[in-house]
């Protein structure tokens, strides 16, 4: 059922919202979606200049044990309401508004039915939110309400490449919206530390670097070799009964090496390596001196630190409070 009251007094209406979301309404409905809008003024909760009109439309209030609230803020001013031990529906690990739902579920763009939806709209009630939670020490939902707010930047067809110029094919193709979506420095951001919130996915990859030009070193094309030499094979001074003078043996040369044994010792020497470029060493015991090796050597003294800095930055963010 839906359900719609209006009145002028804003302390009423926080007082009808703050019933509602405590479970004790009599015009509580378990339903789908609790949708909070004031057309003539982007206000949610608290005094307003000109007093106008408030307007809720309630379609359901979720209890803690449903399934979640889906809650619809664009438009509104949600830095002065308190959310007490609110159940809200979550999505990707994360609490997700209902106006996310209905932009991301388009192919681009709103339709006749949500035609001032925008995905900056959508970003900026998540940033009220982020100061809201902030506010009330939920650290935790103000994260997750930055990964929405980034998201939205990322999805927002107006951030693609050349949008003016490729506006119409990025509505035909959805493969190259798919494109402008993915190839971005958003989403770079969100693949390698999921937009500062995530020091465990930083790590990851951070490991995953060095990994992976372990094995580019390890290539043939690296021609990866040892700087230092190993010792020259030992000479030893054996007392020969049957002559008068001594003999000088050298130890017999050892049997060639198994192909299994070369492949893992080059990859051995690869991740040595990787790691040595990793941390700068100057006296290194490795070297690649062919182009490709070096042009790695070149990619991996960017990467890694940058990515270093990424792992370090979600590490202080998670625990600075």
């Amino acid at each position: 059922m839906h359900c719609r009251e209006t009145t002028k007094d804003p302390l009423q209406f926080r007082q009808g919202i703050d019933a509602i979301l405590a479970g004790t309404s009599v015009d509580y409905r378990p339903k789908d979606i609790f949708e909070a809008r004031s057309p003539r003024a982007p206000t949610f909760a608290g005094q307003s200049s000109g007093s106008p009109s408030w307007c809720a439309s309630t379609k359901s209030i979720q209890k803690k044990d449903a399934p979640g609230l889906r809650a619809r803020f664009v438009n509104c001013r949600v830095e002065g309401v308190q959310f007490a031990d609110v159940n809200w529906h979550r999505q990707g690990g994360r609490m997700v508004l209902q106006d996310e739902l209905a932009l991301t579920g388009l192919a681009y763009g709103p339709t006749l039915d949500e035609p001032d939806l925008t995905h900056e709209l959508v970003a900026i009630a998540y940033r009220q939110l982020v100061s809201n939670f902030e506010k009330e020490r939920a650290y935790d939902l103000a994260e997750e309400c930055k990964i929405g707010a980034m998201e939205m930047k990322r999805l927002d067809p107006k951030k693609f490449l050349s949008p003016e110029l490729l506006k119409s094919h990025y509505k035909k193709w959805r493969w190259l919206c798919w494109l402008g979506e993915n190839i971005s420095v958003a989403s770079l951001y969100r693949w390698t530390s999921r937009y500062g919130t995530s020091y465990t996915r930083a790590l990851l990859v951070l490991l995953g670097l060095l990994v992976f030009f372990g094995l580019l070193f390890a290539l043939p094309w690296a021609a990866i070799q040892r700087d230092k030499q190993p010792l020259p094979p030992k000479v030893a001074v054996v007392a020969v009964p049957s002559t008068p003078w001594s003999a000088l043996q050298r130890d017999e040369p050892s049997a060639p090496r198994q192909p299994v044994l070369k492949l893992l010792n080059r990859l051995g020497a690869g991740l040595f390596h990787s790691l040595e470029v990793a941390t700068f060493q100057r006296d290194s015991l490795y070297s690649v001196p062919t182009r490709f090796g070096r042009l790695m050597s070149i990619l991996e003294t960017i990467l890694v630190p940058a990515q270093l800095a990424l792992f370090l930055l979600a590490l202080r963010r998670r625990f600075r409070h």
